[in-house]
């Protein structure tokens, strides 16, 4: 992820207080509760392609509802391998009145960031089902195995294995709150 980028967004979104908490590096507490929570999220969510929205909401309620801060959730592209995954040309701030009106109506990808580190909960799932597209499939398969769930990488480990997580929008808590409050309507269908 480009994190200057991303904590320019947070800045511009929550205020300079937010920007720095957000800049700080995390510490063994939260990299324990990442995994923790991580796990627990995609162990009582249905095994769906594609689902990087409620799957990013659910784990970003479970966060805060155990009063932890500083993960944010990010709107925007995917790239693997220099090859576009989610996104297009014509990604800017409007992708926030997109995220506002259906996930569904863009070609983007949505995760969830802590200072530098990204962290995807859809990303595995979505390299493993046949819908996948080929180049994530690809580099999710050249560099781990087909257990992994949760994936969670900083800047160097993301250039190792040819991913580029690039953010055009964090969500509002408004816009956080209103995906939190469809995952209902998404397990129901």
């Amino acid at each position: 992820m480009t994190h200057l980028r991303a904590s320019n967004l947070v800045r511009e979104v929550y205020g300079d207080d937010s920007f720095h908490n957000f800049c700080a590096s995390p510490t063994d507490e939260d990299f324990d509760a990442i995994k923790r929570i991580g796990k627990e999220v995609l162990s009582n969510m249905p095994f769906r392609a594609g689902s990087c929205v409620p799957l990013s909401a659910m784990m970003l309620a479970r966060w805060e509802h155990e009063s932890r801060s500083r993960l944010y959730m990010f709107a925007g592209e995917l790239v693997g391998d220099g090859v576009r995954i989610w996104g297009n040309d014509s990604m800017t701030k409007s992708i926030q009145t997109q995220i506002e009106s259906s996930h569904t109506s863009w070609d983007g990808h949505i995760w969830l960031g802590i200072g530098e580190y990204v962290l995807d909960l859809s990303m595995c799932r979505t390299a493993k089902s046949t819908g996948s597209p080929p180049k994530l499939r690809e580099i999710f398969y050249r560099n781990f195995p087909e257990t992994m769930g949760l994936f969670l990488a900083n800047s160097t480990g993301l250039a190792e294995i040819g991913l580029q997580y690039i953010p055009h929008a964090v969500l509002t808590k408004n816009q956080v709150d209103g995906h939190i409050l469809g995952i209902e309507q998404w397990l129901n269908n």
